[in-house]
């Protein structure tokens, strides 16, 4: 939808099974909404310099219930990283309203940064989320083995460590000896939620 944010509805690599929503949630489309398919290439070395084309299909799954709960997505967000191995930062996001978090995927990261991810209940209380050292072509959606409810106030606090700061600094434009960490190496997460309180 014209104006409207990009919300990812999959993330998939050839040979993985497709990842569904719990049962009552989908990813709502309104209309108008333009759906948009972006596929990176890369070629292993025996298919170098060998002309190569494409036949992928998507497939579109609609269904009917019309009581089934928006499935939205929350960006969790960091102002900037540090270029330095070993170094490690944090940053987190308070939800303004009571949900159940569905997955979590990286929107924008470099390589090569170990992220954790918890939830920081109002009450002190902490829930592990999810926990991964990105990779070049490696952007997938971790969903939970179950639905983490996650009450109004919550914090959902990311700590990250610097594994290699060459590839971050990579990643934005430049070597590590060269550029100062900037606005530029903002990087995102995007949590999947239904929310659990009246709007």
């Amino acid at each position: 939808m014209k104006g409207a944010p990009d919300q990812a509805l999959a993330r998939w690599l050839p040979g993985s099974e497709p990842q569904l929503p719990p049962q009552g949630a989908a990813f709502r489309l309104e209309p108008g909404a333009e759906l948009v398919a972006r596929i990176r290439y890369k070629k292993t070395w025996s298919y170098e310099g060998k002309a190569l084309t494409d036949r992928s299909t998507i497939g579109v799954y609609f269904d009917k219930l019309v009581s089934a709960s928006p499935v939205k997505s929350l960006i969790v967000d960091s102002a900037d990283i540090p270029a330095a191995r070993g170094q490690t930062f944090t940053f987190r996001r308070t939800l303004e309203r009571g949900a159940n978090g569905l997955a979590i995927s990286p929107d924008r990261v470099p390589d090569n940064v170990t992220l954790q991810v918890e939830a920081v209940r109002p009450d002190g209380t902490r829930t592990p989320l999810v926990r991964f050292t990105t990779q070049p072509d490696w952007l997938r959606r971790y969903w939970f083995a179950r639905p983490v409810g996650l009450p109004k106030g919550t914090n959902i606090e990311v700590r990250g460590t610097v594994e290699d700061p060459d590839l971050v600094a990579a990643a934005f434009g430049g070597p590590a000896s060269t550029q100062k960490p900037a606005a530029a190496t903002r990087i995102s997460l995007a949590l999947d939620i239904v929310s659990t309180d009246s709007p």
